[in-house]
Parts: C-alpha cells; sequence; structure tokens
C-alpha cells in the first residue's frame, strides 16, 4: 500500500471506500484535456486510488479522474457556475461545493485546499496542501 491510501484508512476507519488507482496513460490524458499538469500531490493519490468515496455520506469525497476532467473543462468554460481558472476542482464536501487545488504559474507552487462556494462565488482555504486537507478532513476539522 501506498502512502495516501495507509493515512487514508488509518485515519478513515472505514468510513471511505477507494477506488482501483487510475493509470499514467489516464493521467497523461487527463492532463492533455485540462492543459495543464496536476499537481503532484494529487497525481500521487490518484495513482493510489482513481476518486474516494465516502460510504457514510453516500457520495465521492474526492472524485474519480473522468468527472474530475470532465467537471472543471465544465466549469472553467461558459458555465453559469464558474469556476476561476486558477483552481482545479477534485471532489466535493457532499453539497455540490467543490474543493479545489489552487494552480499557480510554477507547478511545483501548486497545493493549497480551497473550499469553492458557488452561491458566494468564492473560496476559502481550508488547508495548505492536500495531505493537510485529508488529516482535517477525517477529523472533521473542515466545516462546510
Amino acid at each position: 500500500m501506498g502512502r495516501w491510501l495507509d493515512m487514508l484508512e488509518n485515519l478513515g476507519q472505514g468510513s471511505l471506500a477507494f477506488y482501483p488507482p487510475s493509470t499514467s496513460d489516464a493521467l497523461a490524458d487527463a492532463e492533455r484535456q485540462l492543459r495543464r499538469p496536476l499537481p503532484a500531490e494529487l497525481r500521487d493519490l490518484l495513482t493510489e486510488t482513481n476518486g474516494i468515496h465516502d460510504v457514510d455520506g453516500v457520495w465521492d469525497v474526492a472524485w474519480p479522474l473522468r468527472r474530475l476532467v470532465e467537471a472543471n473543462l465544465s466549469h472553467w468554460a461558459d458555465h453559469p457556475l464558474r469556476l476561476p481558472q486558477d483552481l482545479l476542482a477534485f471532489g466535493d464536501d457532499g453539497t455540490g461545493n467543490p474543493f479545489c487545488l489552487r494552480l499557480h504559474a510554477a507547478p511545483e507552487a501548486h497545493g493549497e485546499v480551497v473550499s469553492w462556494s458557488w452561491i458566494d462565488d468564492d473560496g476559502r482555504a481550508v488547508a495548505p496542501d492536500l495531505y493537510t486537507f485529508w488529516l482535517r478532513w477525517l477529523q472533521s476539522e473542515i466545516k462546510t
């Protein structure tokens, strides 16, 4: 098992289900479609699991790669609910508001996790990186 699954299984205590990992071809195709590299932490997570399902809440808190690509392309385009181009949605809070990684000009600087509100058309930082996001989410420290 990898770093992500070890941590998520330990903290999730059976409340999470994991999809089979993404292939390197699928990841490369996603990056081609998105026209940008995936942040390193997200790419690493997707190589261990192609999405994370919250068993109790019955939704994907981390989306499978196909949904991630489709949602971002749709919400970056001419969609009534627009997502800023510097945010990459990777999952949601169960109400439809996405969790996003902030993208920077330099891919190595990607990282901050933002909770985006469609109603407020604004986001708020909830963690400095994806690893801390999962720690806080699984310890119920992130309130949506």
